[in-house]
Protein backbone atom coordinates (compact mmCIF):
# COMPACT_ATOMS: atom_id res chain seq x y z
CA UNK A 1 0.00 0.00 0.00
CA UNK A 2 2.60 2.24 0.48
CA UNK A 3 4.52 1.92 -2.49
CA UNK A 4 1.39 2.61 -4.31
CA UNK A 5 1.17 5.95 -2.58
CA UNK A 6 4.86 7.06 -3.12
CA UNK A 7 3.95 6.26 -6.61
CA UNK A 8 0.98 7.96 -6.64
CA UNK A 9 2.86 11.25 -5.60
CA UNK A 10 5.55 10.87 -7.99
CA UNK A 11 2.66 10.52 -10.70
CA UNK A 12 1.38 13.76 -9.24
CA UNK A 13 4.63 15.38 -9.03
CA UNK A 14 5.19 14.24 -12.89
CA UNK A 15 2.00 15.47 -13.91
CA UNK A 16 2.04 19.24 -12.37
CA UNK A 17 5.80 19.53 -14.00
CA UNK A 18 4.25 18.64 -17.53
CA UNK A 19 1.22 20.54 -16.96
CA UNK A 20 3.59 23.43 -16.31
CA UNK A 21 6.01 22.90 -19.05
CA UNK A 22 3.09 22.52 -21.22
CA UNK A 23 1.22 25.89 -20.30
CA UNK A 24 4.57 27.71 -20.31
CA UNK A 25 4.95 27.03 -24.05
CA UNK A 26 1.16 27.29 -24.63
CA UNK A 27 1.08 30.52 -23.24
CA UNK A 28 4.30 31.91 -25.00
CA UNK A 29 2.30 30.90 -27.99
CA UNK A 30 -0.85 31.93 -27.40
CA UNK A 31 -1.02 34.46 -24.77
CA UNK A 32 -4.50 35.17 -23.56
CA UNK A 33 -6.02 32.43 -26.30
CA UNK A 34 -4.45 29.78 -25.11
CA UNK A 35 -7.26 26.93 -23.85
CA UNK A 36 -6.55 25.00 -20.75
CA UNK A 37 -8.17 21.84 -23.11
CA UNK A 38 -4.97 22.86 -25.23
CA UNK A 39 -2.77 22.79 -21.96
CA UNK A 40 -3.94 19.56 -21.02
CA UNK A 41 -3.13 18.43 -24.28
CA UNK A 42 -0.33 19.44 -24.96
CA UNK A 43 0.56 17.71 -21.61
CA UNK A 44 -0.54 14.48 -22.65
CA UNK A 45 -2.63 14.21 -19.26
CA UNK A 46 -6.70 14.84 -19.18
CA UNK A 47 -8.43 18.02 -18.38
CA UNK A 48 -9.66 16.40 -15.27
CA UNK A 49 -5.87 16.70 -14.34
CA UNK A 50 -4.91 19.87 -14.71
CA UNK A 51 -8.12 20.31 -12.55
CA UNK A 52 -6.81 18.03 -9.61
CA UNK A 53 -3.53 20.64 -9.66
CA UNK A 54 -4.99 23.82 -10.77
CA UNK A 55 -8.59 24.72 -10.09
CA UNK A 56 -8.62 27.79 -11.93
CA UNK A 57 -6.80 29.04 -14.71
CA UNK A 58 -5.53 31.83 -12.64
CA UNK A 59 -3.95 29.44 -10.34
CA UNK A 60 -2.51 27.76 -13.44
CA UNK A 61 -0.92 31.29 -14.78
CA UNK A 62 0.20 31.85 -11.38
CA UNK A 63 2.34 28.72 -10.97
CA UNK A 64 3.64 29.82 -14.61
CA UNK A 65 4.89 33.25 -13.51
CA UNK A 66 6.05 32.18 -10.68
CA UNK A 67 8.35 29.24 -11.76
CA UNK A 68 9.35 31.81 -14.56
CA UNK A 69 10.23 34.42 -11.69
CA UNK A 70 11.84 31.59 -9.06
CA UNK A 71 14.20 30.41 -12.19
CA UNK A 72 15.04 34.08 -13.18
CA UNK A 73 15.99 34.81 -9.50
CA UNK A 74 17.90 31.61 -9.15
CA UNK A 75 20.04 32.45 -11.93
CA UNK A 76 21.64 35.50 -9.81
CA UNK A 77 24.46 33.78 -8.45
CA UNK A 78 25.64 31.81 -11.71
CA UNK A 79 25.59 34.96 -13.31
CA UNK A 80 27.73 36.41 -10.65
CA UNK A 81 29.90 33.72 -11.01
CA UNK A 82 30.03 33.08 -14.71
CA UNK A 83 30.58 37.08 -15.88
CA UNK A 84 33.56 39.04 -15.99
CA UNK A 85 31.54 41.59 -13.23
CA UNK A 86 29.17 41.97 -10.90
CA UNK A 87 28.24 44.80 -13.71
CA UNK A 88 27.73 42.41 -16.55
CA UNK A 89 26.28 39.93 -14.25
CA UNK A 90 23.26 42.47 -13.35
CA UNK A 91 22.89 43.28 -16.66
CA UNK A 92 22.35 39.82 -17.82
CA UNK A 93 19.80 39.53 -15.53
CA UNK A 94 18.06 43.13 -15.90
CA UNK A 95 17.89 42.24 -19.48
CA UNK A 96 16.57 38.71 -18.67
CA UNK A 97 14.29 40.47 -16.36
CA UNK A 98 12.90 42.90 -18.98
CA UNK A 99 12.47 40.43 -22.04
CA UNK A 100 10.59 38.09 -19.27
CA UNK A 101 8.12 41.37 -18.62
CA UNK A 102 7.99 42.05 -22.45
CA UNK A 103 7.33 38.39 -23.39
CA UNK A 104 4.40 37.78 -21.12
CA UNK A 105 2.62 40.76 -20.96
CA UNK A 106 -1.10 38.88 -21.13
CA UNK A 107 0.60 37.05 -17.43
CA UNK A 108 0.80 39.45 -15.58
CA UNK A 109 -3.14 40.84 -17.10
CA UNK A 110 -3.95 37.58 -16.21
CA UNK A 111 -2.83 37.74 -12.62
CA UNK A 112 -4.04 41.59 -12.11
CA UNK A 113 -5.66 40.37 -9.14
CA UNK A 114 -2.61 38.58 -7.30
CA UNK A 115 -0.47 41.29 -7.93
CA UNK A 116 -3.15 44.30 -7.28
CA UNK A 117 -3.58 43.47 -3.71
CA UNK A 118 -0.94 42.14 -0.69
CA UNK A 119 -1.40 38.63 -1.64
CA UNK A 120 1.53 35.66 -0.65
CA UNK A 121 2.20 35.43 -4.27
CA UNK A 122 3.04 39.10 -4.55
CA UNK A 123 5.34 39.11 -1.52
CA UNK A 124 7.00 36.26 -2.79
CA UNK A 125 7.66 37.17 -6.41
CA UNK A 126 8.82 40.92 -4.54
CA UNK A 127 11.32 39.02 -1.78
CA UNK A 128 12.73 36.82 -4.61
CA UNK A 129 13.64 39.56 -7.19
CA UNK A 130 14.63 42.32 -4.48
CA UNK A 131 17.31 39.30 -2.90
CA UNK A 132 18.76 38.39 -6.60
CA UNK A 133 18.81 42.03 -7.36
CA UNK A 134 20.40 43.15 -3.84
CA UNK A 135 22.77 39.87 -3.79
CA UNK A 136 24.33 41.13 -7.55
CA UNK A 137 24.42 44.52 -6.24
CA UNK A 138 26.22 43.89 -2.90
CA UNK A 139 29.18 42.36 -5.31
CA UNK A 140 29.26 45.39 -7.38
CA UNK A 141 29.40 47.97 -4.64
CA UNK A 142 31.93 45.68 -2.64
CA UNK A 143 34.20 45.27 -6.43
CA UNK A 144 33.73 49.18 -6.52
CA UNK A 145 31.70 48.61 -9.49
CA UNK A 146 28.51 50.20 -8.69
CA UNK A 147 27.31 52.75 -6.94
CA UNK A 148 26.53 52.51 -3.37
CA UNK A 149 23.22 54.86 -3.16
CA UNK A 150 21.11 52.35 -5.31
CA UNK A 151 18.55 50.04 -3.76
CA UNK A 152 17.19 46.60 -5.49
CA UNK A 153 13.68 48.58 -5.85
CA UNK A 154 15.24 51.18 -7.49
CA UNK A 155 16.06 48.63 -10.52
CA UNK A 156 13.32 46.95 -10.48
CA UNK A 157 11.11 49.55 -10.90
CA UNK A 158 13.15 51.40 -13.72
CA UNK A 159 13.27 48.12 -15.52
CA UNK A 160 9.35 47.41 -15.45
CA UNK A 161 9.01 50.67 -16.20
CA UNK A 162 11.25 50.52 -19.53
CA UNK A 163 9.60 46.87 -20.23
CA UNK A 164 6.15 48.65 -19.79
CA UNK A 165 6.71 51.37 -22.60
CA UNK A 166 8.61 48.80 -24.97
CA UNK A 167 6.54 47.36 -28.08
CA UNK A 168 9.42 44.65 -28.24
CA UNK A 169 12.35 43.12 -26.29
CA UNK A 170 14.39 44.99 -28.23
CA UNK A 171 12.96 48.14 -27.54
CA UNK A 172 14.63 47.18 -23.31
CA UNK A 173 18.22 47.52 -24.38
CA UNK A 174 18.94 51.09 -24.73
CA UNK A 175 17.00 52.29 -21.58
CA UNK A 176 18.94 49.00 -19.54
CA UNK A 177 22.30 50.53 -21.27
CA UNK A 178 21.65 54.08 -19.84
CA UNK A 179 20.63 52.63 -16.57
CA UNK A 180 23.66 50.57 -16.32
CA UNK A 181 26.01 53.42 -16.82
CA UNK A 182 24.00 55.40 -14.17
CA UNK A 183 25.03 52.38 -11.81
CA UNK A 184 28.71 53.47 -12.49
CA UNK A 185 30.58 54.59 -9.10
CA UNK A 186 30.38 58.35 -8.76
Amino acid sequence: MESAAVNTRSDARTNRARLLAAATSVLARDGQDATLSSIAEEAGVGIGTLYRHFPNRGRLVEAVYRNRVVELCDAASSLLAEQASARDALRTWVGRFGAMLVANRDVPASLQPALSSDSEFREESSSLLTAAVQEMLDAGISRGEIRSDVGPIDILRMVTGFSYTARSVDDVAMPLDIMMDGLRPL
